[in-house]
């Protein structure tokens, strides 16, 4: 678990079936002393007040920055909502951290993906990391 304030990280497990073994991890928000905050209902108050691209962005840089800790050749998922690709905090980060081999951004269902075209560009941008 790593801790930053009020966020928590798990890393959980994506098992491989085939192979038996661990082929990744998922980095899952956790919020308040002992996760008594619901994450659905924290992103759902920081959507209200316009700071969901800001918590992806604090998310993703935690997560980023333990991913050295993971077994080698694993890789990292990140959830991230679609209306914060492309924003300047989620921008800096994920262009700020080099590589991002073995990186997924896992794009959320939560809400409407508005403008296709930039949403790809800025994915194609990431992926050229």
């Amino acid at each position: 678990m790593v801790t930053d304030g009020a966020i928590s990280l798990a890393f959980q497990p994506i098992a491989d079936v085939t192979r038996g073994t661990v082929a990744g991890y998922e980095a899952l928000a956790r919020f308040g002393p002992e996760d008594t905050i619901s994450p659905e209902r924290y992103f759902h108050e920081a959507n209200k007040r316009s700071l969901t691209a800001k918590l992806d962005a604090k998310i993703a840089a935690l997560a980023l920055e333990r991913r050295a800790e993971l077994p080698t050749g694993s890789f990292l998922t990140i959830n991230i909502e679609p209306d914060s690709i492309g924003s300047i905090d989620l921008d800096e980060v994920l262009l700020g951290a080099g590589s991002l081999d073995g990186v997924i951004l896992e794009i959320t269902e939560h809400s409407r993906i508005v403008a296709y075209d930039t949403l790809e560009l800025y994915l194609g941008r990431y992926k050229e990391r």
